[in-house]
């Protein structure tokens, strides 16, 4: 998670200020933090799909912005639970199933574009002739009969370990410390422009 807070010392910009421009700050703090926020979210999109052969839709948009107002004054980028599985994919780790095993494709043909199965595809396998699910050799599998020969297709496990994909939250915080002062600069000649 990214949070971003403000701890800028804005006790100088208020001195050159009077009380009704002085009231748009936390308006001006809290509009910078949403917008440098949604910036960051995209820069994590991207550099996703750098170090991730083919995320699929769901994973590159499972970044989520908690946006502030002017009274909190934090804005945080997180990934959120429904992404759980995401935190094995990016910080590396060993992800453990003790029901529904990991089914990983042996056969490469039954992978989609992104890498994956599709959701449903072992179940539609298996209610195809010369398909079956048995342990051969020690190994936990879906496999075809081809010849007379069973062939693996796919392999089940009950754990999977999965080494770092890349520096998550690193390009947040480029942007982050690239990007706020300008945003909040601009954000408060707009507060002070339309102060009533």
């Amino acid at each position: 998670m990214v949070s971003i807070s403000v701890s800028a010392n804005v006790k100088q910009v208020k001195k050159q200020l009077n009380a009704m421009q002085r009231k748009q700050i936390p308006f001006a703090l809290a509009s910078a933090l949403n917008e440098i926020a949604f910036t960051a979210r995209k820069a994590e999109q991207n550099a996703q799909r750098q170090y991730i052969d083919r995320p699929t839709s769901f994973t590159n948009n499972g970044y989520q912005v908690l946006k502030t107002n002017k009274r909190a004054l934090k804005a945080s980028l997180i990934i959120p639970d429904n992404r759980g599985y995401m935190k094995h994919t990016i910080e590396g780790g060993t992800s453990t199933r003790a029901k529904n095993k990991h089914a990983i494709p042996i056969n490469k043909a039954l992978q989609n574009k992104f890498g994956g199965m599709a959701r449903n595809k072992t179940k539609t396998l298996l209610k195809r002739k010369g398909h079956f699910r048995a342990t051969i050799n020690g190994t936990d599998g879906l496999w075809a009969r081809k010849d007379g020969v069973p062939r693996l297709q796919i392999v089940y496990k009950d754990s999977i370990t999965t080494r770092k994909t890349y520096p998550v939250w690193k390009a947040a915080q480029r942007v982050v410390a690239k990007r706020f002062k300008h945003v909040l600069d601009d954000k408060l000649k707009y507060a002070l422009r339309t102060a009533r």
